[in-house]
């Protein structure tokens, strides 16, 4: 579902970000010192910070990047990215993307939200739909549930204390250690996202080499074989802000 303006249209692509498609070449977007500030088109602008509804669900706008597919330009306006919660810790709770939803209504992970820290915190957007109620239901069932509580009319946060097997995963994740995950928790990791052992999150869970001089040349440093290939974590991008979402 999306939203026309005269020759521009606004799809939804997932649940943290939408595109602006179309006859895009009438669009101009305001840049300043390389960030777009805002599009503007001939009915209307799209601006960095507003909330934009798309089949009557809110994306507040925190980037717009363009982008080039098969000859012809595109903006994507987005949320915020995934946190790496989203990618480390889900799969801790069990079974795979599909189960939670991720292309359709999960939204973001978080260690701390509100009173709650060191958890497992999934925002979801919120739906009336009686598929969802009956996937709310299931979620209050898992034996890790701890509290439930919604940020705003349009989302929904399920908070989860971290399983007790998983702790010392939890801690290494914590201090940026992912090569240091037991190959059971690597292996879960890779199966919960369906990533491709040549890929991204393989080669940086068995420290591969190739990344590891691929990042020394693209940050001019020296990088010492056994280093960490990610970032360690940023609390504060681990930390539910709702000012970013609602």
């Amino acid at each position: 579902m999306g939203v026309k303006s005269k020759e521009q249209f606004l799809i939804a692509r997932d649940p943290r970000s939408f595109s602006v498609v179309g006859n895009v070449s009438d669009i101009v977007p305001v840049v300043i010192g390389g960030t777009i500030m805002s599009l503007e088109m001939d009915d209307r602008s799209i601006t960095l910070h507003e909330t934009v509804e798309i089949g009557k669900k809110p994306y507040k706008i925190n980037k717009i990047e363009s982008e080039v597919v098969n000859g012809k330009i595109l903006y994507n306006c987005s949320t915020v990215r995934l946190t790496k919660s989203s990618l480390f810790l889900l799969p801790m709770l069990g079974g795979t993307r599909r189960l939670y939803m991720w292309d359709k209504l999960f939204v973001n992970a978080f260690i701390n939200a509100d009173q709650h820290q060191d958890s497992i915190c999934l925002l979801y957007r919120f739906s009336g739909d009686t598929i969802f109620l009956k996937f709310e239901q299931a979620l209050k069932k898992f034996r890790t549930f701890k509290d439930t509580y919604d940020p705003s009319p349009y989302f929904v946060m399920f908070v989860f204390d971290v399983p007790s097997n998983y702790t010392e995963q939890f801690n290494l994740f914590v201090n940026g250690k992912y090569s240091k995950f037991s190959p059971e928790y690597k292996s879960k990791i890779m199966e919960f996202h369906s990533f491709n052992i040549h890929g991204e999150m393989a080669q940086i869970l068995f420290q591969d080499e190739k990344r590891r001089l691929r990042l020394q040349e693209e940050l001019d440093a020296e990088i010492e074989p056994g280093s960490e290939l990610l970032s360690i974590i940023d609390i504060e991008e681990e930390t539910f802000n709702p000012k970013i979402y609602i």
